[in-house]
């Protein structure tokens, strides 16, 4: 009659203890709670302070990026949209794309009583060849804002095109 230590009885048919299976089904459940918990996180837009030059500035780009061209309209001094006719700004916001991925910040804020400048930094992300070769390209771009009412809006916006009279007016 042989006889069987207790770490022999603890072994599976395939030779792997319990200890290591347990160690390596914590694992995968910590793996898969991670890549959750950070996707979830992901997922939210920071809040965009409105009472702010920058934060006017960041949610005109952000509203063009989502093709939310109404949204931008609204953001934009009275002086500004009266450079345009509404219909030609919705149709140049329209035509701008920079994908999802475009990443933006504001830089070098200058406040002066009702009027503000500022660079709006886009970051956009660059593909390759099937992944080779991809980086990012960085944007600078000067933003004028005035006080109307009390609310920053823009007189300059990042792309001064989409505030110019339409062609043969």
């Amino acid at each position: 009659m042989a006889s069987t230590s207790a770490g022999q009885r603890l072994q599976s048919p395939a030779g792997v203890d319990r200890l290591t299976w347990a160690v390596a089904l914590t694992a995968v459940v910590l793996v898969v709670v991670g890549v959750t918990v950070a996707a979830v996180v992901g997922r939210g837009e920071p809040a965009i302070n409105l009472s702010s030059p920058g934060g006017v500035t960041l949610a005109f780009e952000l509203a063009i990026q989502n093709g939310e061209g109404d949204v931008a309209w609204l953001l934009l001094a009275p002086s500004a949209q009266a450079g345009t006719t509404r219909q030609e700004f919705l149709a140049r916001a329209a035509s701008i794309n920079r994908g999802p991925n475009a990443r933006f910040s504001v830089d070098n804020v200058r406040t002066s009583g009702d009027t503000a400048h500022l660079d709006l930094v886009r970051i956009i992300p660059t593909g390759g060849l099937v992944g080779l070769g991809a980086g990012t390209f960085t944007v600078r771009e000067p933003v004028t804002l005035e006080r109307v009412d009390g609310e920053w809006r823009l007189t300059v916006p990042p792309e001064p095109y989409l505030i110019m009279r339409p062609s043969g007016s």
